[in-house]
């Protein structure tokens, strides 16, 4: 029995299908396209991740922010090849094996938002970039992460409620990170020596303890009547209220888990 073409085709088509629909489905996030990437040799299309990496990357970045990893919500993945061991993120003086590292380009949002972490193939190393494609770590008063030691009357600060964080991240003109409950958002203006910031916005969860709710609202309250800042070495003050108070801030990100 002689089988014409169109006939092959349509069985191999069919073939093809049923073992597509008998292959093990992963938990993947899927991912298609490519797009150019600040420090990738390649980006690499792909259908799934691992989800090791992503979520280690998930969980790393929520503990940066002192929120809980549901808050963590990705947005975009992608497989990339990195043309060194820092990610295409190192350091000023900082030593990078210049060898091409498989790794993940994700990019999650809290309380909308944005936040660009690169790893590599298994989720042991872990940065955070800015949304230039820069690396957080660089210092300075943008593009690092501060955690707030204390503040208060300036020279009489007094430190936060004991088991509370309350974290600052600048970037490209917005403001982010966890007042100590809640994730909180919104924009911030620097021209030379003096900031503001404009409404804050944050999630609504509650906290277990209602010194921490007091805490936090006066802490949001500080961002509104921000006027200087002052940055050295490892720490950051913000001084409020007509210069009658200060936040003093200092840089905790770490470059991995």
């Amino acid at each position: 029995m002689r089988l014409n073409k169109r006939t092959i085709y349509v069985g191999v088509s069919l073939l093809a299908l049923i073992l597509a629909a008998c292959a093990p489905q992963g938990n993947g996030i899927p991912v298609t396209g490519e797009t150019a990437v600040s420090g990738a040799a390649t980006v690499v299309a792909t259908v799934g991740v691992p989800p090791q990496a992503i979520l280690a990357a998930q969980q790393w970045l929520a503990t940066q922010l002192n929120v809980v990893a549901e808050q963590v919500q990705v947005s975009d993945v992608e497989h990339v090849e990195w043309t060194d061991s820092c990610l295409g993120l190192g350091r000023p003086n900082e030593s990078c094996l210049q060898a091409v590292t498989p790794g993940w380009q994700a990019v999650f949002e809290i309380n909308g938002q944005r936040f660009e972490v690169r790893t590599d193939e298994t989720g042991s190393a872990i940065r955070l970039a800015s949304p230039e494609g820069t690396s957080v770590l660089e210092g300075g008063l943008e593009n690092t992460l501060w955690n707030l030691a204390s503040f208060g009357e300036s020279g009489a600060e007094t430190p936060l409620v004991q088991g509370s964080a309350i974290t600052l991240l600048l970037a490209a003109g917005q403001a982010a990170g966890t007042g100590g409950c809640n994730a909180y958002g919104g924009s911030y203006q620097v021209e030379g020596n003096s900031i503001s910031f404009g409404a804050i916005t944050s999630t609504k969860r509650a906290c277990a303890d209602t010194q921490a709710t007091e805490q936090e609202g006066r802490y949001f309250q500080t961002l509104e009547t921000a006027s200087e800042y002052e940055v050295n070495g490892d720490q950051l003050r913000i001084t409020y209220d007509d210069g009658n108070g200060v936040l003093v801030f200092e840089a905790v990100l770490s470059p991995g888990p």
